[in-house]
């Protein structure tokens, strides 16, 4: 059973050319930024916050990337 989950473990890495290791993600994990620079990100960070692209891209302009601030921002609004 261990070996399982070291193979499972072992697929959602991936090592760069300069030895650095990320993570990757699943269709299910939620970015650790707000993407506006391709319209799937837009699309899923709409149905997230359940706004406009228009208010969610002067959110991420005004307060930056980080899904916790626009958040707060999206509120204020």
């Amino acid at each position: 059973m261990g070996m399982v989950v070291e193979l499972a473990a072992e697929r959602k890495r991936a090592v760069l050319p300069d030895n650095k290791l990320v993570y990757l993600q699943n269709r299910y994990s939620m970015p650790h930024n707000v993407n506006v620079q391709e319209p799937s990100g837009i699309a899923y960070w709409c149905r997230h916050f359940d706004t406009t692209a228009e208010r969610l891209l002067a959110a991420v302009k005004k307060v930056g990337t980080n899904p916790a601030i626009v958040r707060l921002e999206l509120r204020a609004r």
